[in-house]
């Protein structure tokens, strides 16, 4: 454990140091188990937690100073609850986040604008996919009643070895068998918006996004626009995003737009691109 504790504040994120270290079975596990327990630990404390650790009920509103808000607002535009399954339909997200604040936080943010219960609100999110390339800590109860647990749930030994298993590292990749594969390449090689909301550009997880693509012959090189933002890069990183995204998407740099913003900030700043109505 102090191998891993020290080794971690060199590298760039743990996510890179497991990589480096990839042979070795013991400290890989390791690795994945601080993951799971760290961010299990958060779900707890966060306000999204139906109850507190002693078990009592919390009482808390959704966070308003997130991106999450920003972009639910933009999604249930003049949208109806039973049209909402319809909107969700033209919506893809793939996150390289180990977490499941998105998903509990949408589900909350749909029982509370609609007035609804919490079995409504899983129906109205069922179209919706959320792809997780490395994996997360493991379904919602909403989502899989069997193999899922609740949000925030006490941690217990067993709890988090199971959400360790189900997190993959930059070496390990997608699974080969993975069912959504196959929907999510084929929704990123028609989307006509492509959003990248704090994503990082790391090497790995832009080729993880090329060989989900795969063959780009058919895709049209103009008409589909990339927006997204680069917190604090420099002008000269900025500008290799650009490109690199142009390349990954196979249009035109002129179709890309990156910018210089927090992830509450996007939906903002480009919310006149990314109406739905």
């Amino acid at each position: 454990m102090r191998q891993l504790s020290l080794g971690v504040q060199l590298a760039s994120s743990i996510d890179n140091y497991l990589h480096l270290h990839q042979s070795d079975e013991a400290l890989v596990m390791l690795g994945k188990l601080a993951i799971a327990y760290e961010i299990a630990g958060l779900e707890q404390g966060s306000a999204l937690a139906e109850f507190r650790q002693d078990g009592t009920r919390r009482s808390s509103a959704l966070p308003m100073d997130t991106w999450h808000i920003s972009f639910f607002r933009a999604v249930t535009e003049q949208c109806p609850l039973i049209e909402l399954p319809e909107r969700f339909k033209a919506v893809t997200i793939i996150s390289f986040n180990y977490d499941r604040v998105f998903e509990k936080f949408l589900l909350r943010a749909i029982m509370e604008q609609y007035n609804t219960d919490e079995s409504a609100a899983a129906a109205a999110m069922k179209p919706l996919v959320i792809y997780h390339p490395y994996g997360s800590l493991g379904r919602l109860k909403t989502e899989d009643p069997v193999g899922g647990w609740p949000y925030g749930e006490r941690l217990f030994t067993d709890n988090v070895i199971k959400m360790a298993g189900a997190i993959r590292t930059f070496t390990e990749g997608m699974e080969a068998n993975d069912v959504q594969q196959h929907t999510v390449g084929e929704r990123l090689r028609s989307a006509d918006r492509t959003v990248f909301l704090g994503f990082g550009f790391l090497p790995a997880n832009m080729k993880l996004l090329d060989s989900l693509i795969g063959d780009k012959k058919g895709m049209v090189p103009y008409g589909r626009f990339a927006y997204g933002t680069c917190f604090k890069a420099s002008i000269y990183n900025e500008r290799h995003y650009k490109e690199a995204l142009a390349k990954l998407l196979h249009i035109g740099p002129e179709y890309v737009e990156l910018k210089d913003l927090e992830c509450r900030d996007f939906f903002p700043y480009f919310l006149e691109g990314l109406r739905f109505v």
